[in-house]
């Protein structure tokens, strides 16, 4: 059983619709071939058509503006933070110890946090993590982001304890990593944005969520404390289309069953915009692009998914029910679904990084 945990824009066009961008006058062309004049007169199936395509242009322009203002988060969590800061002391070695990989609270470009605190401590965990922490970069772009790093920055893995001199936020904590990157690793980086394919998060129905998306509820309390690193205690384990225990952090299950891979996959307490990241890199889910939300829900909520992997099937055995694949249980289960498109991406660009400097 293995436990699944995660850590401007001028044009944008959606595929495949064929729907025109709307000119200034748009919202009263469409109000008068509702109201109709004259003889004109609509049928259900022109008007459904109308809908859908008000939906669409209203998808967009949500996207349009979700997009804008993630790509100016990265500049304004850093501000709020406090701008250049760093630790206190730092320790950075190489691991060599075989330990699994752990951290006093997750390295991801969540919220999930244990409150103030002056230390920071992790274990086995490769570059890409220290780096996706520091710049909060989505776990999407932090796998895009690996292949720039050299050989060895892909693949040994580091111990880093780091104590900050007063009690410290996340995001100041980020500050911190990037001037520990910069004065250990001599860590160069910066950012860019491109045009690329993105998908879009979008109701499957207009305005309806699916029976396993719920608001945020109390119930069950979330567990106290950060998520745990390692092995799942078995208090904390997920069972079969049940809500996680703990809050703000994806958590998930894989079993085998009659040579079938299925997995629960859920979260508590996240925004629709972490949920998008994390349905970039969702497991089975394949996404060869990052993922933005554009259903407009505010607040914080609830999901649980079951999915299975396609199963290869031998000759002369019959073929094996793996369950929904991971696009069918999005609609189903959630009632969100994925719609192509293009839009501007920003991506950390390395521009130099050298092998840590000793102790």
């Amino acid at each position: 059983m293995n436990r699944l945990t995660h850590k401007s824009l001028a044009r944008f066009r959606v595929d495949p619709i064929g729907v025109a961008m709307p000119g200034p006058r748009l919202p009263q062309r469409i109000r008068s071939v509702i109201e109709g004049h004259g003889s004109l007169r609509l049928s259900r199936a022109r008007t459904a058509s109308l809908v859908v395509a008000c939906a669409i242009i209203c998808a967009v322009f949500l996207a349009v503006t979700l997009t804008r203002a993630q790509s100016s988060d990265a500049q304004d969590w850093e501000k709020a933070a406090g701008g250049k800061i760093s630790f206190d002391v730092a320790s950075v070695k190489q691991n060599t110890s075989g330990r699994g990989a752990r951290s006093n609270f997750p390295l991801d470009d969540t919220d999930s946090y244990s409150g103030d605190t002056t230390l920071l401590s992790a274990t086995a965990l490769p570059l890409t993590s220290y780096i996706g922490f520091a710049y909060k970069l989505p776990a999407f772009e932090e796998r895009k982001m690996e292949p720039q790093l050299p050989q060895w920055a892909r693949t040994e893995r580091f111990d880093i304890e780091a104590r900050a001199a007063t009690p410290s936020t996340k995001d100041q904590m980020r500050l911190m990593m990037q001037s520990l990157l910069e004065n250990r690793f001599q860590w160069r980086a910066h950012f860019a944005t491109h045009e690329e394919p993105i998908f879009l998060l979008v109701f499957a129905k207009p305005g309806q969520t699916g029976p396993q998306l719920r608001p945020n509820s109390d119930d069950p309390p979330c567990g106290s404390g950060p998520p745990p690193s390692g092995p799942t205690p078995p208090g904390l384990k997920m069972d079969v289309g049940e809500f996680p225990p703990m809050c703000n952090v994806v958590m998930g299950f894989r079993r085998y069953m009659n040579g079938a891979s299925l997995t629960t996959w859920g979260a508590r307490n996240i925004s629709m915009k972490q949920l998008a990241n994390d349905i970039a890199v969702a497991p089975t889910a394949n996404m060869d692009r990052p993922v933005v939300d554009a259903t407009g829900l505010a607040g914080n909520f609830d999901f649980v998914m079951n999915f299975g992997e396609p199963t290869p099937v031998e000759p002369n055995v019959a073929p094996v029910d793996s369950g929904p694949t991971f696009l069918e249980a999005l609609k189903d289960q959630l009632g969100l679904k994925l719609q192509s498109g293009t839009g501007p991406v920003g991506s950390l660009i390395v521009d130099h990084i050298e092998e840590p400097t000793p102790d």
